[in-house]
């Protein structure tokens, strides 16, 4: 990262492990605040846009890996991101959307091995404590045994819907068709077997 956006970028860095995500967060948000421009003579800023009701949304992509270093953790990846919605240490999963739901905030957590990705909409009144309850979801998920359990179950559900599906396969025999990627590779299309199977082995 470093050797390709120093010459461009206010601000890069690379965490290492999930804990130093929020520290390199605060100083990129920071840097994006100083209105110092970067090597490219970037300047950012930020304007304030009257909006019904207040209304804030944030999108937040956190990339992780290449494809060497994520070979063989594409089911393990989406497992982990599905299950980022279940819960958290301190919030079971039906505490956790009445707390976003007193906060007026609409949220959803998905993606998978390559990274995660977070959408908010709330009031600018309720932001800071919606984007602290976000950091809460990635940092200190649940992975709570049941909801594991019923994450897998409906994944087996939504794949044997999808084996009788015209869509759904016309959509995967398009992906076979251009697949160049060997299984194990984050970019490898996989079939409905292949689907089962590496549920079936998530522990």
């Amino acid at each position: 990262y470093s050797r390709m956006f120093d010459g461009v970028a206010k601000f890069v860095g690379e965490a290492t492990h999930p804990d130093q995500v929020p520290e390199l967060l605060a100083r990129a948000w920071a840097a994006m605040l100083t209105g110092v421009p970067g090597p490219a003579g970037i300047r950012t800023a930020f304007l304030p846009k009257a909006t019904r009701g207040g209304k804030v949304v944030v999108l937040l992509a956190l990339h992780s890996g290449d494809e060497k270093s994520l070979f063989g953790k594409d089911t393990i990846g989406a497992a982990t991101a599905s299950m980022l919605s279940r819960g958290t240490v301190r919030l079971s999963r039906e505490e956790l959307a009445a707390a976003f739901e007193k906060l007026q905030a609409s949220w959803s957590v998905g993606g998978g091995a390559e990274g995660v990705t977070v959408r908010l909409e709330t009031t600018r009144a309720n932001l800071p404590a919606a984007m602290a309850l976000a950091e809460e979801v990635l940092r200190t998920p649940r992975f709570d045994a049941g909801e594991f359990e019923q994450m897998k179950t409906a994944w087996v559900s939504g794949i044997e819907s999808s084996r009788t599906d015209p869509q759904a396969l016309v959509i995967q025999r398009l992906g076979l068709h251009a697949n160049r990627y060997p299984k194990g590779d984050v970019r490898h299309v996989s079939t409905f077997e292949e689907g089962l199977a590496d549920i079936a082995s998530l522990k």
